[in-house]
C-alpha cells in the first residue's frame, strides 16, 4: 500500500512539474458552467476525438484534393500540349499566308505586265489593220487602171514599172495580213493568260480569307484553352486553401481543448483523482518533450514491449514492420498507432533494442534555443561537457500511442521522468526524459 502510494505521489510531482513548467493558464473554461473537472475532463476528451473525426475527414478531402490536383493536372498538360500545338498551327497559318499574299502581289504584277502587252498587241494590230487598209485602197486603185491603157499610149516602161508595184503591193500586203493574224493570235494567248491570272487571284483571295479565319478560330480556341487552364488552377488553389484553413482552425481549437484537458489531468493527479490506473485514450496528452535525466538535447525516447517481464531500457517490437507507426526518411508519423509527438524527427535510430529518440519539429520550441551542459550536469556521464546541445521541440505534447492506462511514470536512477502505458495482451510504450 506504501508503494502504491508513493508510486501515486511520483506521479504527481511528476505531472505537477509538467503543468507549473509549461501549461498556460487557461483564462476560461471551454467546458459548459456547473461541470465538474471530471466532468469537464471527459467533456474536453469528447471534444479532442470530435476534432480528430473531423481533421481525418479535412485530411481524406485534402487526399481527394490532391487525386483530383492530379487529374486536373493531367488536364493542364494535355491543354499546354494543345496551346503549344495550335500556336504552331497559327505560325504556320501565318507563313502560309504570307506566302500567299506574295503569290497574289506576283500574279498581279503578272496581271499588270500581261495587260500592258495585250494593250500594246491591240495598239499594233489597230495600226496593223489601218496599213492593210492603205495598202488595199492603193492596190484597188492602181488595179482600176487597165493594162492595156498603157500599151495602147506606146509607155511600155510605165506598163513594167505598174506591173511591178502591183507585185509589191500585193507582197506587202500578204505580209502585212499575216503579221495581222500572228497579232490576233498572241493577243488570244495574252487575253487566255489574263483570264488564267485573274481567275488564279481569285482563288488565292479566297484561300486567304478562309485562312484568315481559320486563324481566328484557332486564336478563339488558344484563349478558351488558357481561360479554362487558369481556373482549373484557381479552383484547386481555392479549394486547397479552404481545406488547410479549416484543418487550421480545428488544430487550433484541438490545441486549446488539449491545454484545458491536460491542466485538468494534472489538477487531478495532484489532488489524487486520476492515479495509476487512469485509462488514456490514443492520442491524449500523457506529458511533454523535455531533456531530463541522461539527455544530451531535448527529445523523447521512446519504445514498445511485448511480454510480461519488463526492462524499461531494452525495447523488443519494431515500431514499423509491426505497424503501429511509418517512417519516411529520418521522420516519423502514425501508423496504426500515434505517433508520440508532432512532426517526429527520429535523431537516434534503433538503440536498446528497438528504441527510438525523436523530437518535434513543428510544436514546442522551435526558435533554435541550445543549453549549456557542463560536467556533472549530467548524472550518467558526469565527465562530458562544456557544451552547447539543442533544445528544438521542447515542451511539444507526448501523446499515448494506443489506449490504455498509466501504471508507471516516476524518476529513473538518472532523474528522467518518463510515464509507462499498458496497452493489455502485454504490450507496454514507454516515454522518457519528459518536461
Amino acid at each position: 500500500m506504501t508503494q502504491k502510494k508513493s508510486l501515486y505521489f511520483s506521479i504527481a510531482v511528476a505531472l505537477s512539474i509538467l503543468f507549473i513548467a509549461l501549461m498556460p493558464a487557461v483564462s476560461a473554461s471551454l467546458c459548459p458552467s456547473g461541470y465538474t473537472d471530471k466532468q469537464c475532463y471527459d467533456y474536453l476528451l469528447k471534444k479532442q476525438n470530435d476534432l480528430n473525426s473531423q481533421k481525418k475527414n479535412v485530411d481524406n478531402s485534402l487526399k481527394n484534393v490532391r487525386i483530383q490536383e492530379g487529374d486536373i493536372q493531367a488536364q493542364i498538360n494535355q491543354l499546354e500540349a494543345q496551346i503549344k500545338q495550335r500556336e504552331i498551327e497559327i505560325t504556320e497559318k501565318q507563313v502560309q499566308m504570307e506566302l500567299t499574299n506574295i503569290e497574289i502581289r506576283n500574279v498581279g504584277n503578272e496581271i499588270t505586265s500581261t495587260q500592258t502587252r495585250i494593250d500594246t498587241l491591240k495598239q499594233e494590230a489597230q495600226k496593223s489593220v489601218e496599213q492593210i487598209n492603205t495598202t488595199s485602197m492603193l492596190t484597188y486603185k492602181v488595179s482600176a487602171v487597165p493594162t492595156w491603157y498603157f500599151f495602147a499610149n506606146n509607155d511600155l516602161i510605165t506598163a513594167l514599172e505598174m506591173m511591178r508595184y502591183m507585185d509589191y503591193i500585193i507582197k506587202e500586203e500578204k505580209s502585212r495580213l499575216n503579221h495581222f493574224n500572228q497579232l490576233q493570235s498572241q493577243l488570244a494567248s495574252q487575253e487566255q493568260i489574263l483570264t488564267t491570272a485573274q481567275s488564279e487571284i481569285i482563288d488565292k483571295r479566297n484561300e486567304l480569307e478562309k485562312a484568315n479565319l481559320e486563324l481566328l478560330k484557332l486564336n478563339n480556341e488558344l484563349k478558351a484553352d488558357s481561360e479554362k487552364k487558369a481556373k482549373l488552377l484557381a479552383e484547386l488553389e481555392a479549394m486547397e486553401r479552404q481545406l488547410e484553413a479549416q484543418k487550421a482552425e480545428l488544430q487550433k481549437k484541438q490545441n486549446q481543448y488539449d491545454a484545458e484537458s491536460t491542466a485538468i489531468a494534472i489538477r487531478l493527479f495532484q489532488e489524487g483523482r486520476l492515479g495509476a490506473g487512469a485509462p488514456v485514450s490514443k492520442g491524449d496528452i500523457i506529458g511533454f518533450q523535455g531533456h531530463t535525466g541522461c539527455a544530451f538535447g531535448s527529445h523523447l525516447h521512446f519504445g514498445i514491449i511485448k511480454g510480461k517481464g519488463f526492462t524499461y531500457i531494452r525495447a523488443n517490437v519494431n515500431p514499423f514492420t509491426a505497424g503501429y507507426l511509418s517512417q519516411s526518411g529520418s521522420y516519423i508519423s502514425s501508423g496504426s498507432g500515434q505517433a508520440p509527438v508532432a512532426g517526429a524527427l527520429m535523431t537516434q535510430s534503433f538503440h536498446e533494442g528497438y528504441a527510438l529518440d525523436m523530437l518535434s519539429t513543428t510544436q514546442g520550441n522551435q526558435t533554435g534555443q541550445r543549453y549549456l551542459i557542463r560536467p556533472g550536469d549530467v548524472k550518467c556521464s558526469p565527465s562530458y561537457g562544456p557544451a552547447y546541445h539543442g533544445l528544438r521541440g521542447e515542451g511539444a505534447p507526448v501523446r499515448a500511442m494506443l489506449s490504455g492506462t498509466i501504471y508507471r511514470g516516476n524518476v529513473d536512477k538518472w532523474g528522467s521522468n518518463y510515464i509507462i502505458i499498458d496497452h493489455g495482451n502485454d504490450l507496454l510504450t514507454f516515454y522518457f526524459h519528459l518536461k
